[in-house]
């Protein structure tokens, strides 16, 4: 009996009701399914030897796409089935946005988005058209639009989260950032008003 086998049992147990049925690969290393029913709830749970468990909701998710949430124990994966099925609940795969769309998502306007990053509007417009970005300018933005930023890779029969440095913070920094051709002039300048101020004072001595 593998680990979705012993899966499946576990959640006939907590839903006595429940119909439960297996779709196995043709080979031993293949992805089985688990289709779990409970009246006009159903569930859906995959696994690979070896692979954490994987589970989605339909008709959410179309065959041969990936599971819309992972677990690595099987406890997890358990729970996580009933509470679906007991709360008629539905999985949400990730939504693909542009960086302008996701901030009109949180309903946040360039302005306010300018001004929670002491910056101006036109750098804002320049950086959502931006076809690269920095990782610590991407998570600052995502910060101040109540977000988390994380990267994800994707593998046929596998995904990860790559896990992201802290950024170093010291006492009495700014959350600053320069994201345009202004915003860049200007700390130049004052780096350069810093560097006179210090050989001015140097010279008086």
């Amino acid at each position: 009996m593998n680990s979705l086998e012993i899966l499946a049992k576990q959640i006939q147990l907590e839903i006595p009701q429940a119909e439960i049925m297996f779709d196995r690969p043709e080979s031993d290393s293949g992805i089985w399914h688990l289709d779990v029913n409970a009246g006009d709830r159903a569930v859906v749970v995959t696994w690979k030897p070896q692979k954490p468990f994987g589970v989605s909701t339909p008709p959410s998710v179309a065959y041969g796409e990936m599971s819309h949430e992972s677990y690595g124990d099987r406890l997890s994966t358990v729970q996580r089935v009933v509470q679906l099925l007991k709360s008629g609940g539905k999985t949400t795969g990730t939504r693909t946005a542009a960086l302008k769309n996701v901030r009109q998502a949180r309903k946040v306007s360039q302005q306010e988005l300018a001004r929670k990053l002491q910056v101006e509007q036109g750098s804002i417009s320049k950086f959502e058209n931006r076809q690269d970005f920095q990782l610590s300018t991407l998570r600052k933005v995502m910060n101040e639009l109540g977000g988390k930023l994380e990267i994800y890779v994707r593998f046929p029969d596998e995904s990860f989260r790559i896990a992201l440095p802290e950024p170093p913070r010291k006492t009495g920094d700014r959350d600053r950032i320069y994201v345009g051709a202004r915003d860049s002039r200007t700390k130049k300048r004052r780096d350069r008003n810093r560097i006179r101020k210090k050989v001015s004072a140097s010279k008086r001595f």
